[in-house]
């Protein structure tokens, strides 16, 4: 076995503490059904990172032993709207992220989300999911969520830098889209 999948098996290992009942409900770009209920909660968590890794998925969320949401986009509005309109999907459920900053972390810690398992964690988000118990397992943590043309920090990031509150975070992370997504459609007019 080579080391990298040592590693990950590790990783994937540490991260089956105190998770919820068997899934119900769909949600996200694939839904659950696509998936079969797996044996374990480990085999759920391993066909989530093998999603994030190899499929280049942005986030997976596992209740029990179930993949209940699949998301490829970027960004922190598929995670928002999954709170505004089925927040019992983050209840108690694991979320399998490749990058998480402050926005993701206060979603998290709002929605009741058992642990958080990452390939990127911001300081931040640590500091936030931490505040509200909520584990987090993050394969690097750096100190901010850079922008996605690497040239600054990411705006969601920057948005919510002065504010500890998830409800706060999460309004000033709202704010924030919909001044990105007003400029954006600004600048296609």
């Amino acid at each position: 076995m080579s080391e990298s999948t040592l590693s990950r098996r590790h990783f994937l290992l540490s991260s089956l503490v105190g998770l919820g009942a068997a899934a119900t409900g769909v949600a996200g770009v694939r839904p659950s059904g696509d998936f079969a209920d797996f044996p374990s909660l480990e085999d759920a968590i391993n066909e989530a990172w093998r999603l994030v890794e190899e499929e280049g998925v942005c986030r997976v969320i596992v209740r029990g032993s179930a993949i209940v949401s699949v998301e490829r986009g970027r960004g922190i509005g598929p995670l928002m709207r999954l709170l505004d309109a089925q927040p019992q999907m983050l209840a108690d459920a694991t979320v399998v992220d490749s990058v998480v900053g402050r926005a993701a972390a206060a979603v998290a810690v709002k929605g009741g989300v058992a642990k958080v398992l990452a390939r990127t964690a911001s300081e931040g988000a640590r500091d936030i999911l931490a505040a509200g118990n909520v584990p987090l397992e993050a394969k690097v943590v750096v100190p901010h969520i850079m922008n996605r043309d690497l040239t600054g920090v990411c705006p969601i990031e920057a948005a919510t830098g002065g504010f500890r509150s998830p409800d706060a975070i999460i309004a000033a992370a709202r704010q924030t889209l919909d001044a990105l997504r007003k400029g954006a459609k600004e600048a296609t007019a």
